[in-house]
């Protein structure tokens, strides 16, 4: 059994020592209640990890789900900054492509990161130039991405 092979650890190695029944007893239940538990207790798994694990799993199981995951973030994310171009814009005085629906601002969203092109009458007023310049760097990030999954 377990105990016995507990309390005859450190037999045979010169000094014939044996442990304690209460220290076996403790072991045992110490055992009993780590059972389950990741085998670092002393750290407990974030949801970062979590996230990763999932992620990790589901690439072992489909090599496209890297190429689905990419398409998921691409698009929320086009979505947002289509939503925040629109209500920055709306915002200037003066007239600026995609204020004036959401459709156009979406449209300039997704123009800016698939085409990296580059505007110089957009205002340096609520961020627009800044804003601007976020999109077309996530377009090249995304681009990065793509390129590194193919390669």
């Amino acid at each position: 059994s377990v105990l016995t092979r507990l309390q005859t650890i450190g037999k045979g190695f010169g000094d014939k020592k044996t442990i304690k029944t209460d220290d076996v007893h403790a072991a045992a239940e110490e055992t009993k209640a780590a059972a389950g538990k990741s085998k670092n207790t002393l750290s407990s798994v974030g949801w970062g990890d979590r996230l990763r694990y999932v992620v990790e799993n589901k690439t072992a199981e489909d090599g496209n789900y890297p190429f689905y995951l990419l398409t998921y973030v691409t698009t929320l994310t086009l979505l947002a900054f289509g939503l925040v171009w629109w209500y920055a814009s709306n915002r200037y005085d003066g007239y600026v492509y995609g204020q004036e629906n959401y459709a156009d601002a979406f449209f300039a969203g997704m123009q800016l990161i698939v085409s990296q092109g580059y505007v110089d009458e957009i205002p340096d007023k609520y961020g627009l130039r800044w804003f601007y310049w976020l999109m077309i760097f996530f377009g090249v990030v995304i681009f990065a991405v793509l390129v590194g999954f193919i390669t």
